[in-house]
């Protein structure tokens, strides 16, 4: 069994996982007969370009995400910034908040309405994260 097929079978099989979705609810949100999933998910089979696409889309993830052993990020952008900032140490964790601070300080400005209330939320959030030297 190919390593590309294993990452893209544990990626998938992780995302469904932490979205809370049988390999039934994937398969009918991704269009796809759940077999295919269970399949795919088993290393039975390859995977084609239009079924990772389609998974790809129901996760709201770029398809290279499901192929390389890259970290996956799915769900709202606050809890996909503390998942990539518990994946690094703490001595560069500080400097990603302050850059991400200073980004946000700008979209605020730039921003109206909703928008600019979950920017400034987003801002107040990383201000409260406490990082250990």
């Amino acid at each position: 069994m190919n390593e590309q097929r294993k990452t893209i079978a544990s990626k998938i099989r992780e995302l469904r996982k932490s979205k809370k979705l049988t390999q039934e609810d994937l398969a009918k949100k991704a269009h796809l007969e759940r077999s295919v999933i269970a399949k795919i998910e088993g290393c039975v089979r390859e995977i084609s370009a239009i079924e990772l696409a389609k998974i790809a889309q129901v996760f709201r993830v770029n398809m290279n995400a499901l192929i390389y052993r890259v970290p996956v990020f799915a769900g709202d952008v606050e809890e996909s910034i503390v998942e990539a900032l518990g994946l690094l140490p703490n001595s560069k964790k500080k400097r990603v908040i302050d850059i991400l601070k200073a980004d946000l300080f700008i979209k605020v400005k730039k921003s109206k309405g909703e928008v600019k209330k979950k920017y400034r939320e987003l801002k107040r959030n990383l201000s409260e994260l406490q990082i250990e030297d």
